[in-house]
């Protein structure tokens, strides 16, 4: 059944809140929404600002024109101001902080240069609010200018780097400070109470890698010298810093130095001149996410299962649900009463804003925007829990099984059990519950709309579960994380939800390598089915090539275990898991390898586009079907909206071929 041509087109309007923060007095909440994945054809990126009564129903309204980028708008300490980055000097090519007073309206006015190409990232006002703190690259310098234009423009590794400095800009006369500078790159800062110092999350470099190969380190900054002092660092990475009191907080891995592990939240003061980090919460069966600073308290959103949380970091439950919570905010009035305002998605409703507080007593939402009211008269369908123990009786399962209803989008009937699309997510350290867009690029929606029911597995890997659970990937893949999403899949059919005769299975990045390796196992764990095609976005089919060709290529050879250039030359292990070298015994066998539709960036540089490649000669050296899609330059995300547009038709019109 074709996409309705109503309904991919709302798909590709639909703009999604981000970056929301609370006015600090309570009253109004602010944030940016921009197009879920893409601009139209040969357009800028376009970023939108929006103001919205706490607590006040449909209350957002527009406070930007739309025409431009403008985007990490914050919150003044006196509520009165909003400070946000934009290109509206020069669209797409131009960086500047500007100000607006959201009391009495009007324009916003510029205080760092117009003319700055590099981005502008992470503004924060000083506690006075006579200072904007920032993040930004130094400005090409007239020789390096003069050198690019004639072509003189060797990259050598380790010169010229985009070093991110730490920048304070004072209101008043609108000079620049840079705090930070050197052979180092700043990833996050935070203010601290008084505000005449800033506490700093720095890494070597400013490439991907950095942090897995160099670690994270932390200083404090004094903003009237300049003066710094370390405060010791982690190994690996650290994200999410924020500053309470005499400490600051940040998340990490449970087992530092790994990334396939579950989150933690740490904590260390700001006072002392060596590392004395704490594990204070989460990370064992469950991962923390992100913080929020609200006074003295630290706020911090948690995934548990299928649920997400938001949490005191004492302990307290604020507010949970399942579904997912995209962006988020908190605040502490005089009181003690906390609000929240929370950007949440289901599968029958993109993303909104909504606010409520500690004091209601069920937690009541209150939904603030309209971003999604095209589809306000429309179901796509209803979410099931689905559990099951692993195979090898190690782990307890779960995933979401999403099923069409009929609607305006489906007019016939449905019945039990449906033809399934199961769709596997990305990372491996990610998982999926309840939401509109659950598999990127509105593969749900869309597949919901044809008719067809969606299987989400969190195999193991995934975040959510904690530790052990994302451990499993260290040196796992193919072990356990396919023979997970095969169990999950036996769940759903066990229970009567899919049809074990009418399935395809798909996803993008490591949901794509997960399909590729359904691919060539398909049908060969001896429980009577199999997929009757395969669906592989951005998909990685050879892991010893992803150590030496991705940008994240430290995090890839965690993954397989150890890298290429570390084996012995007899040792194969790298083959694990690896779809290609299994294709062989696959072709050998016969009647394996179901019809693939095969979707790739041609600059992705996460997956580069050659793990497709090799995939593609494989099934034409062995005569199988296949369709083979390059998306010109794109990476490993798109920025074309009518990329995404072919991509939701073409993966429609596969299973529609597939499964009729």
């Amino acid at each position: 059944m074709p996409i309705p041509e109503n309904l991919l087109k709302d798909l590709l309007a639909l703009e999604a809140p981000t970056s929301v923060t609370l006015s600090p007095n309570g009253k109004q909440t602010l944030y940016s929404t921009n197009l879920s994945w893409a601009p139209t054809k040969g357009a800028d990126a376009r970023s939108t600002l929006w103001l919205a009564e706490v607590n006040v129903a449909e209350s957002a309204r527009q406070i930007s024109s739309g025409l431009f980028y403008d985007t990490s708008p914050v919150w003044s300490p006196d509520s009165e101001h909003v400070a946000f980055i934009s290109d509206r000097a020069k669209s797409g090519e131009r960086s500047t902080i500007y100000v607006m007073n959201v009391v009495k309206g009007g324009e916003g006015v510029a205080v760092t240069d117009i003319k700055g190409e590099k981005p502008i990232s992470k503004p924060k006002f000083s506690p006075d609010g006579k200072k904007i703190a920032f993040l930004s690259a130094d400005e090409k310098t007239p020789e390096k200018k003069k050198r690019d234009e004639e072509k003189d423009d060797a990259i050598v590794w380790g010169e010229e780097w985009d070093y991110a400095r730490l920048r304070v800009v004072d209101l008043a006369s609108k000079e620049v400070k840079t705090l930070v500078h050197g052979v180092e790159h700043v990833l996050e800062f935070d203010w601290n109470g008084t505000g005449d110092s800033i506490v700093i999350m720095t890494t070597a470099r400013p490439d991907f890698e950095s942090q897995m190969l160099k670690g994270t380190g932390f200083g404090v900054v004094d903003v009237a010298s300049g003066g710094r002092r370390q405060v010791g660092g982690v190994g690996g990475i650290a994200s999410s810093l924020v500053c309470a009191g005499d400490d600051f907080c940040f998340v990490a891995p449970f087992t530092e130095g790994k990334a396939s592990s579950g989150s933690s939240v740490y904590q260390a003061s700001i006072h002392k001149t060596e590392a004395n980090f704490t594990r204070v919460a989460y990370g064992e069966t469950d991962c923390a996410r992100n913080l929020v600073k609200a006074g003295e308290e630290v706020f911090v959103k948690v995934q548990h299962g299928l649920v997400d949380k938001i949490c005191s970091l004492g302990g307290g439950l604020l507010f949970e649900v399942q579904k997912e919570i995209l962006s988020w905010h908190a605040i502490q009035t005089a009181d003690k009463t906390t609000i929240l305002a929370l950007a949440i998605s289901d599968i029958n409703n993109p993303p909104e804003v909504h606010t409520t507080t500690s004091a209601a007593s069920n937690k009541e939402l209150i939904t603030l925007s309209t971003h999604g009211s095209n589809f306000a008269e429309h179901t796509f369908g209803t979410a099931t829990a689905v559990e099951t123990t692993s195979f090898d009786g190690k782990e307890t399962l779960d995933g979401l099984f999403l099923k069409p209803e009929s609607s305006t989008y489906v007019s016939s009937p449905l019945t039990s059990p449906g033809k399934t699309a199961v769709i596997i997510h990305g990372g491996p350290y990610y998982r999926r519950t309840n939401a509109f867009d659950a598999q990127f690029f509105f593969w749900t929606p869309c597949l919901l709309a044809a008719g067809y029911s969606v299987l989400m597995p969190n195999y193991r890997g995934s975040s959510g579960r904690g530790e052990r659970f994302a451990a499993y990937s260290i040196g796992g893949m193919g072990k356990y994380d396919e023979t997970d999403v095969v169990a999950l899949t036996q769940a759903a059919i066990d229970t009567g939800l899919a049809d074990k005769e009418n399935m395809v299975v798909g996803g993008y990045s490591q949901g794509g390598y997960l399909t590729y390796l359904s691919s060539v196992r398909n049908g060969l764990h001896g429980k009577g089915w199999k997929f009757k095609g395969g669906i592989a976005g951005a998909g990685v089919t050879d892991w010893a090539t992803m150590g030496m060709s991705s940008d994240a290529g430290s995090y890839e050879t965690e993954l397989l275990g150890h890298s290429p250039w570390s084996a012995d030359k007899e040792d194969c292990s790298d083959r694990q898991g690896s779809a290609i070298w299994e294709m062989r015994d696959a072709v050998k066998k016969g009647g394996v390898i179901p019809p693939m539709l095969i979707l790739h960036g041609e600059k992705d540089v996460r997956v580069p586009v050659e793990q497709a490649q090799g995939f593609r000669r494989g099934l034409e050296a062995a005569g199988l079907p296949y369709e083979y899609v390059i998306y010109p330059r794109e990476d490993h995300t798109f920025a074309e909206q009518g990329h995404v547009r072919d991509m939701c038709e073409r993966v429609v019109k596969f299973v529609d071929k597939c499964l009729a």
